[in-house]
């Protein structure tokens, strides 16, 4: 059935009105965790400029070469004046990736749902068998259906899959009214500028010399949005049905200009009454943050927020959003920083999407999976704490002894959840909460009850000797006490700079 009529039977129609009436899935809202696979023929350069948020983007460095008057010393030095983008496809040969494996790696490490960067606009590349290009990973190397692999790997581990959707594409051929050829860019437009015929469109003459070594497999058509954006949209929604569509690339640009609003309608309506589906906020340029199920902040750009919104952190373990040779155990986040920036995200109502970078081999560095295996080895104890769990109306504290507290707590609203960053001396004092009368406090993960204390201003847990001298819990990094708290402790959000 095709889009307009899957629209026109359904639901949801393709207005900012009806789209605004779809819920965000309870499955995300208790997942908290996910892990996004970023791997594409980029990962074989490895190396970025720095960019938005102070974050570095290499998975953009291919497109932006071509940017600058020469391709710049670096490239030059590493590949040669005549390397060409395309001459990386040679050598994408993707022997590392491993979907059975990698999801079961990334389950284990406590991750809920899964996100696969599948089209991504520096390089044009899909990873799957699409009939709208041969730039595809079938038809050109590796020549394996990537994306069809781990849509399979996730129904066979039970983890949603999410599909990462580029409504870009940095240089696509476009075919003139007399057969020519214009090279389409993505570039910014002047503000006083309308574009070609009202159309947004920003083109270039093509010549052979130039070009034939960066648009490899790309199939020219007359509309880049109408013969090539919705058809692999729609293409890939109907042969995978992912569970979120992970959208990006388009706050240059109008969502009436991407028909974005058709075809998040089309999966609304596909879905409807079978599954929880869902997308991000970022449908087009008037459109960030604005219409979607879950807001996106990259880099930071939301974190340490106390707004009760359904939002998710975007973050990669290092500062690269790809893989950066550059990078490793010693430069990037600790495990304990890693898992303090979670439980922060957690606790003010967020989630975090972790995004994991193999090489250009598709290997997940050592350094990348010792944080996974750290962040589900403390999941197993203390899940509980994150999973299915909603924000409180304190959010957080900076206790008396200078311990670093956060706040979680059931959906059923039973049990409060503080989580101490810091664990030393014989007493936690919490200033924001008292317990209920005759409830029990647990540390999650020892067996013995916690002695407390209600006072007119809070509450004292006195901690038992051997976790004071960390007999048990060791190598915690944060310690989650359990109880009933009384209503009368709430008070407005407070977020401590760390």
């Amino acid at each position: 059935m095709d889009m307009e009529q899957v629209i026109y039977n359904g639901p949801y129609k393709a207005t900012f009105a009806s789209l605004s009436n779809h819920s965000t899935p309870e499955w995300y809202k208790d997942a908290k965790f996910g892990i996004a696979l970023n791997y594409g023929i980029y990962s074989m350069v490895g190396y970025g400029s720095k960019g938005y948020g102070g974050n570095y983007y290499t998975d953009t460095y291919l497109d932006r070469i071509y940017k600058e008057s020469t391709k710049g010393e670096y490239f030059i030095k590493h590949w040669g004046e005549d390397f060409e983008k395309d001459d990386f496809i040679q050598y994408f040969t993707a022997e590392g990736i491993h979907a059975d494996r990698f999801i079961k790696q990334f389950k284990s490490a406590g991750a809920k749902y899964f996100v696969q960067f599948n089209m991504h606009r520096s390089t044009g590349m899909l990873l799957w068998n699409s009939s709208f290009t041969y730039r595809d990973a079938v038809d050109m190397k590796p020549h394996r259906d990537l994306a069809g692999e781990f849509v399979h790997a996730c129904r066979k581990y039970g983890l949603p899959y999410g599909f990462y959707l580029n409504l870009e594409d940095s240089e696509y051929p476009l075919l003139s009214d007399k057969g020519q050829i214009q090279i389409r860019e993505w570039t910014f437009l002047d503000e006083n500028q309308k574009a070609i015929n009202g159309s947004f469109e920003t083109t270039h003459p093509y010549d052979t010399e130039t070009y034939a070594r960066r648009l490899q497999g790309k199939v020219p058509v007359y509309d880049y949005v109408n013969d090539y954006l919705l058809p692999v949209s729609k293409e890939f929604i109907d042969k995978y049905e992912p569970d979120y569509l992970w959208f990006d690339g388009g706050w240059r640009r109008p969502s009436w200009y991407y028909r974005s609003h058709e075809i998040v309608a089309y999966y609304y309506n596909k879905f409807e009454g079978k599954k929880e589906v869902m997308i991000n906020a970022r449908m087009g340029k008037e459109l960030y943050g604005k219409l979607g199920d879950v807001i996106i902040s990259e880099g930071g750009q939301f974190d340490n927020h106390d707004e009760l919104s359904i939002w998710e952190e975007a973050r990669p373990i290092g500062k690269n959003f790809a893989y950066d040779w550059q990078e490793h155990d010693g430069n990037v986040m600790s495990s304990k920083d890693l898992l303090h920036m979670f439980i922060r995200i957690v606790a003010q109502g967020g989630n975090l999407l972790l995004i994991v970078a193999p090489d250009g081999k598709g290997i997940i560095p050592d350094y990348q999976l010792n944080r996974l295996n750290t962040m589900g080895e403390w999941l197993k104890t203390n899940g509980e704490a994150i999973y299915g769990t909603r924000q409180t109306p304190w959010v957080c504290e900076e206790t008396i002894l200078g311990q670093n507290v956060f706040y979680t707590q059931s959906k059923d609203g039973k049990f409060t959840y503080a989580i101490s960053l810091k664990q030393h001396g014989d007493e936690l004092i919490l200033s924001k909460v008292r317990a209920k009368p005759d409830t029990e406090i647990k540390l999650l993960g020892f067996e013995k009850s916690i002695s407390w204390n209600n006072l007119p201003w809070g509450l004292t847990l006195k901690l038992p000797e051997e976790v004071q001298n960390k007999q048990v819990l060791a190598n915690a990094y944060a310690w989650v006490y359990r109880f009933e708290a009384m209503e009368e402790r709430k008070k407005t959000p407070t977020i401590q700079a760390e």
